[in-house]
């Protein structure tokens, strides 16, 4: 008998999760699922039905609304730019798509550009829930960069994923050893929010046109720093925040272009910003912030080298002894290229250890684990393969403690591996969390808070509501 799923208003419902319903595919079919409260992220698919016409190219799009008069669900990567979500799912592929627990969401599956289909189609519909398992102290997060969607928690030695909280979109975060967050407002880049006893709070708004290049904790002090570029797109200002967001103080830097914006690091005593500018054979340039809130440029390390780039986003750190560590590619023998993490003395710059993070030739980023222990984001071949490698290095010994790979997504809306709906995505920061988070709680309570969207202000994630 043909499905009689082939209009919005006969959409056969899905009522639990995980689901597959297999069904002869004679045109577009229609389904529907109304997610439990809580719910942050699931996986959609249609793939090939046993026994399909291989010519069959199931893909899905997604609708909200009243069932007389749907909208395609869409999403953004900087809060203007709309995309739908519409995507060729065959060969075990998936739609990661944001969700609000009890409102109900419709999907299409029909043959890719409305080709016409033949008595042998037959799709396998699928819902999958990503895993929701508590998270230790010291797992790693990889927030995402297109607005509504989760951050990725993964265990730091095994890679395991293990749950997907809401967490604002972003470029830029740095966490205390003492639990607080600072991170990039959202896809708004010119706000910070910290988060504290389990909430959300807007720290600071930086002004219209405001560029956040990135985000340093001090942990000898417990503050937070944040470069920003302001609205003229010249003029860079750091900005001193108490650890639970309080705004303490602001430096003007000298505009002489010594630097790339997003590679820096603060001294243990908080007065230093150490910057790298990420051109080849570059040095690191140092600054003074002084009592007259300007940043005073002194005399750079010279390290410079040859083929040499310092990389990574807002990626720098000073460890307990005052050293510096930093990440530089080598392109000596490009197109084959190295990825080191390097330590240089605070004032000489003489290079006090080198680590080469092979297999890892592309680096992303790293983050700081504890005083003896980092964390490596890259990729064995140049510009990625759809699958990160991660690296956790001892500092004292250069030892690798444990390496793992991730399946990671370009397209936030969208698996880039076949039959891994799991996956974090590219280009965004990487951290570890200072203390547990449970796993998402699924309640009315925090429900309600999602649907205001009010991330800056109340937001129950990551654990609790």
């Amino acid at each position: 008998m043909p499905p009689t799923n082939t209009t919005p208003a006969t959409a056969l419902e899905i009522t639990s999760v995980p689901s597959t319903v297999t069904q002869q595919a004679l045109s577009a079919l229609w389904f529907k699922h109304t997610p439990q409260a809580g719910r942050v992220l699931l996986y959609v698919g249609a793939d090939l039905g046993l026994g399909s016409d291989a010519a069959y190219n199931p893909t899905v799009s997604v609708f909200i609304g009243p069932v007389d008069n749907l909208t395609e669900r869409k999403w953004s990567e900087n809060g203007a730019d709309l995309e739908t979500f519409t995507q060729a799912t065959g060969g075990g592929y998936y739609l990661r798509l944001p969700v609000v627990g009890e409102q109900t969401y419709y999907f299409q599956v029909r043959n890719d550009d409305d080709d016409p289909v033949t008595a042998g189609a037959i799709c396998a519909f699928s819902i999958l829930e990503p895993p929701n398992l508590d998270a230790p102290t010291f797992s790693a997060v990889i927030p995402d960069d297109s607005q509504g969607f989760p951050a990725a928690v993964l265990d730091l030695t095994t890679g395991a994923f293990l749950q997907f909280p809401r967490f604002p979109a972003g470029e830029n975060t740095d966490t205390l050893p003492t639990g607080e967050i600072l991170t990039q407002g959202d896809y708004n880049d010119s706000r910070v929010d910290t988060y504290l006893d389990q909430v959300w709070i807007s720290a600071a708004s930086f002004g219209y046109a405001s560029s956040i290049s990135a985000i340093k904790s001090c942990r000898p002090i417990g503050k937070f720093f944040v470069l920003v570029i302001d609205y003229d797109g010249v003029t860079r200002k750091l900005y001193r925040f108490k650890a639970r967001g309080n705004y303490e103080a602001t430096w003007t830097l000298p505009n002489n272009g010594h630097f790339q914006t997003n590679t820096i690091a603060i001294s243990n005593d908080g007065t230093r910003l150490y910057a790298a500018h990420g051109g080849n054979g570059d040095n690191i340039y140092v600054f003074h912030m002084t009592g007259s809130f300007s940043g005073v440029e002194e005399a750079p390390l010279a390290v410079g080298l040859s083929s040499w780039w310092f990389t990574g986003h807002g990626d720098g750190l000073v460890l307990p002894d005052g050293s510096l560590l930093f990440a530089r590619q080598d392109y000596t023998l490009f197109p084959n290229s190295k990825f080191y993490l390097q330590r240089f003395h605070p004032t000489t710059g003489a290079v006090l250890q080198t680590i080469d993070c092979a297999p890892i030739v592309t680096g992303n980023h790293w983050c700081y684990v504890d005083d003896d222990r980092v964390l490596v984001w890259g990729y064995p071949l140049s510009g990625g393969n759809g699958f990160g490698t991660f690296k956790l290095i001892r500092l004292s010994t250069g030892a690798t403690l444990a390496t793992w790979t991730a399946s990671i997504v370009g397209t936030s809306s969208a698996t880039a591996e076949a039959y891994q709906p799991n996956a974090a995505s590219n280009s965004c920061p990487l951290f570890v969390i200072p203390a547990p988070w449970p796993k998402v709680p699924y309640s009315e309570a925090c429900e309600h808070l999602q649907q205001l969207n009010c991330v800056s202000a109340c937001s129950p994630y990551p654990g609790g509501s």
